[in-house]
């Protein structure tokens, strides 16, 4: 359990000293700099903000250099603005970014977590990138070469596209491309073993209906050589100068009714499509890591109607949960009850 989470010149905080408890709920007004404590945490989790694009953003407008520290485990980061610098260690033991990731293990709710079922690819491929490194550092340090390599072969790809470089130079970069594409692959392929027999039963133990179903995209199938089949589509990279297939082109359908959710879910079913998304995830995280994720939600309640609401309380369980919200009265009056209550304006006296 995170005991402790401490701040200094991070978002709108110049210093902030927050002792957690099992379950908390941390009340105030928008722009308060409630989520600016749940965004803290996920970065001792994961390394990256999910909402920033940048880490210098993070930095408080007056200061160089923010830093946050948890404990239990004892997780401490510092990013400097300029020159850019990001500093993580634990237990005292300065890490890189890959190995830091799955210390602290996180599951988030958020009110954009419905684009999950209605937004982009790229949005479902994050979840699963975030969900599976934390699980498995060498698909996070794949990740992060996969990114290097894709950038290398693209810029090979336009100067060849120029005449200002051989083909064969890209054979180096397409070795690469398939070897760390292969890790991605097969943990992305064990996760969806997994999900796709658990998703509707959860989604049936929330709603009382079984209807939907996860499916996994990938952008070649598995019995498919993404060597062959990076050679059948080298006319239209070198046209486009850019890699056309692999793990980045990756993709998963919620099946609602026998059809794609994008195109027929109700606001409701989607936030119950992503509820039980995320009960999944919380099993597989558990069941994975041999200890519970701490879950991070972040003004949801306000967005849920009753019986949603209800749902979410089940999942917290006997997990450790840190909530948000402006108002209590969003909030079961059990749920309550059962939380430590923080106000945040009080912790800025």
């Amino acid at each position: 359990m995170l005991n402790q989470i401490t701040l200094s010149n991070f978002r709108n905080w110049s210093s902030l000293h927050l002792d957690l408890t099992e379950r908390s709920i941390l009340i105030g007004p928008n722009g308060a700099g409630k989520t600016n404590i749940l965004e803290a945490i996920y970065l001792l989790a994961v390394t990256r903000s999910w909402r920033a694009k940048s880490d210098r953003d993070l930095v408080g407008w007056q200061a160089d250099v923010c830093r946050i520290v948890g404990s239990n485990p004892a997780i401490e980061m510092a990013i400097q603005r300029e020159p850019y610098l990001k500093r993580i260690k634990i237990d005292g033991l300065e890490k890189k970014a890959t190995e830091a990731i799955g210390h602290l293990v996180i599951v988030l709710f958020e009110p954009r977590s419905v684009d999950l079922v209605t937004g982009a690819p790229s949005i479902r491929r994050r979840f699963l990138d975030v969900l599976l490194a934390q699980v498995n550092q060498n698909y996070a340090k794949s990740l992060v070469e996969l990114q290097l390599v894709l950038r290398q072969r693209n810029h090979l790809l336009r100067r060849i596209a120029a005449g200002q470089s051989q083909a064969s130079e890209v054979k180096f970069w397409n070795q690469e491309l398939v070897r760390n594409a292969e890790i991605i692959w097969q943990a992305r392929r064990d996760f969806f073993v997994v999900a796709e027999d658990l998703f509707p039963s959860v989604y049936q133990e929330l709603t009382g209906q079984n209807i939907a179903k996860l499916k996994y995209e990938p952008s070649i199938p598995a019995e498919h050589s993404y060597e062959e089949r990076l050679e059948e589509h080298w006319n239209q990279d070198v046209d486009s100068g850019s890699t056309s297939i692999g793990p980045h082109r990756d993709d998963f359908d919620f099946i609602l009714h026998g059809f794609d959710a994008s195109g027929v879910a109700s606001q409701g079913e989607a936030r119950s499509l992503v509820l039980s998304l995320k009960k999944a995830e919380i099993k597989y995280l558990s069941s994975n890591m041999g200890k519970d994720p701490i879950l991070l939600l972040d003004d949801i309640f306000s967005e849920l109607d009753a019986s949603r609401r209800a749902r979410i309380e089940s999942i917290i369980d006997n997990h450790q949960a840190i909530i948000t919200t402006t108002d209590l009265e969003h909030l079961d009056p059990h749920l309550r009850e059962s939380f430590n209550i923080v106000e945040i304006e009080k912790l800025k006296e």
